[in-house]
Parts: C-alpha cells; sequence; structure tokens
C-alpha cells in the first residue's frame, strides 16, 4: 500500500464486528491494513500523519511522535493512506488521524480495539453544560465501546485545541466505574497509572 508517499507492506485485516454498529450510524467503515513492522513503514506513517497535521484545523487533538517511536509500534492505515492509527504498549490507541469530512474516526476506533487496543485519552470540547465526552471521546465510545474513566482540567500549556476544556482518559474494561474520577490540571499522569490500574486488573487506588 502507499502511505506518507511511500509502498510499503501491509497486510488487510478482518472486519471487526463493531463495524455493523458503526455502518448502522451512517459512517464508513473502510478496510484497514497493518504495516509490517520495518524503519521505512515507520517513516512513512510518521509522513503521512505530518502531512495531515499541516493541513488540519484541529492537528492539535493529534498525538504525533518521531519515526523512532513509531517504529516500535503496530501501525495501521487504511488502503488509501489518509486514516490511521498506531498502538503502543500493547493495548494503547494513539495517533489517531483522518482527513477532515472523511467521518472513519468510529471505524477506526472499532478496528483498534479489535487489535488489542484497550487504552486511550483525547482532548473533549463539551457540547453542554456537564458534558464530559464532546466530539472526539463521543467517537471512541460509539466507535470502540470506550468508556470515559477519567477527566483532566485542560492545561493550556500543552497547546490544547481552544474550545477544549479538559482531556477524557478513555479505557475499554467489562465493568467500569459508575463515574469518572476528575483530576486537575496537573493530574494526567495520575489519571492514566488509574486507568492503566483499571484496564489491567490492579488496585483501583490512586
Amino acid at each position: 500500500m502507499t502511505i506518507g508517499g511511500r509502498v510499503v507492506p501491509a497486510t488487510v485485516l478482518p472486519e471487526p464486528e463493531r463495524y455493523r454498529l458503526v455502518a448502522a450510524k451512517g459512517k464508513p467503515t473502510p478496510p484497514v491494513f497493518e504495516l509490517h513492522p520495518s524503519r521505512e513503514a515507520a517513516e512513512a506513517f510518521h509522513a503521512a500523519i505530518s502531512t495531515h497535521c499541516e493541513v488540519n484545523l484541529h492537528a492539535s487533538s493529534v498525538d504525533v511522535h518521531t519515526a523512532e517511536e513509531y517504529a516500535g509500534m503496530r501501525l495501521f492505515a487504511t488502503g488509501d493512506g489518509l486514516s490511521g492509527f498506531a498502538v503502543k504498549d500493547v493495548d494503547e490507541l494513539v495517533s489517531v488521524f483522518s482527513h477532515a469530512g472523511s467521518g472513519r474516526g468510529r471505524a477506526l476506533a472499532a478496528q483498534a480495539v479489535a487489535v488489542g487496543a484497550r487504552r486511550a485519552d483525547c482532548f473533549a470540547q463539551p457540547q453542554y453544560a456537564g458534558d464530559i465526552s464532546g466530539f472526539l471521546p463521543r467517537m471512541y465510545i460509539e466507535g470502540g465501546g470506550f468508556c470515559v474513566v477519567g477527566v483532566v482540567a485542560v492545561n493550556p500549556d500543552y497547546g490544547p485545541p481552544p474550545d477544549a476544556t479538559h482531556v477524557a482518559i478513555l479505557a475499554v474494561m467489562d465493568d467500569p466505574p459508575e463515574e469518572a474520577v476528575m483530576f486537575d490540571r496537573d493530574g494526567y499522569d495520575a489519571a492514566c497509572r488509574y486507568r492503566d490500574r483499571l484496564v489491567h486488573g490492579h488496585s483501583w487506588g490512586l
């Protein structure tokens, strides 16, 4: 397949069961490929996501890593190379990107969970008072079955989107807590540790 201006080997993935739910919402369900691990694949993925961020108004919402870091992750993309995601440390979903207006976000989340992703986080732009989801978290919730387990007040030092008020800490789990735990603007690391303990079956303590 071609991604980031390069041709790299890739294998198409089976269609996940959650694609039925995604399609029921009228969203596209494109085939997704896993790039074969190589330095060239990491550089191609980095080039693709970097180009995406250059032209996308919401680029500050995308977690971009270096090509060296991508070389240690599983990398995935649609056949046209315009959408994709990465999975690091076995089950953490990062670097989800797609060209504006494609509507592929839910499909990407569904496919990510199908390949093992269980943890994620993203900026949230609430649509009403008390809303802890907003557009991006809802994409993960509806597409991949994630739930919000933590809410971190946005820290302006990290260059969030102008309308973001917090970071949603997300997890896929069979028995999620009834309410998300609130953290202050310096509590991102603590929130991630809390989520990781939930996902990996350890103590619920903070």
